[in-house]
């Protein structure tokens, strides 16, 4: 016969497994998500002129610092502006500085030499984290591969680009957000807005 009181101990265990396993892991700043990745606990904060930051593993060269966080700066502002000139009514993360960019070890080398990372593995210029869910307060990160010297500049500003279209979306709209997942997720999403007297494309 079981006893009545050895169902109370038991209980009580799975009710604090569940709370490990859920509610702890919610409270996690960088949770992994679909994507599989992590973010390296200690990592190099490089600021930006615009008061944004971006982070790597790894030493980057004093003269390289400003050069890369510029190149960073105008990937956003020209995604920004066409994210924006389609959605004029969006209101989050209209601002550089709100996109932080992480650059973890490559996990592999694309045909050109350039690095990328291994997205449930499938190899990908980048990917953006803390994305599940339609909690705002929940800020999306950047994740992109790490150069060993940063000679890979054009894929840089694409590759930042591309995902900051991700960031913007899930902050405005989830829906949309969604629709520009998995096979959808063709970039540009936003073409860019047109010259003054123009038309856009």
């Amino acid at each position: 016969m079981n006893s009545p009181y050895l169902f109370i101990p038991v209980s009580i265990v799975v009710a604090v497994l569940i709370y490990w396993f859920v509610f702890r892991k919610k409270k996690q700043i960088l949770p992994p998500l679909t994507s599989g990745l992590t973010i390296p606990e200690t990592m190099i904060r490089h600021p930006r002129t615009d008061g944004g930051d971006w982070f790597t593993t790894n030493p980057v060269a004093e003269e390289l610092r400003p050069i890369i966080g510029q190149i960073i700066i105008d990937a956003l502002t020209e995604m920004i502006a066409a994210a924006h000139y389609h959605n004029p009514s969006w209101t989050r993360y209209l601002n550089t500085q709100d996109y932080r960019v992480f650059f973890i070890p490559p996990m592999a080398t694309n045909m050109d030499g350039s690095p990328a990372l291994l997205i449930q593995g499938v190899q990908s210029a980048g990917t953006v984290i803390n994305t599940e869910g339609q909690d705002m307060t929940v800020q999306p990160l950047m994740v992109l591969p790490e150069q060993a010297n940063w000679e890979f500049r054009d894929y840089l500003k694409n590759s930042v680009h591309n995902e900051g279209e991700h960031m913007i979306e899930r902050m405005n709209n989830y829906a949309i957000y969604l629709s520009f997942t998995g096979a959808n997720d063709s970039h540009p999403h936003w073409s860019a807005p047109p010259p003054i007297g123009g038309e856009a494309a």
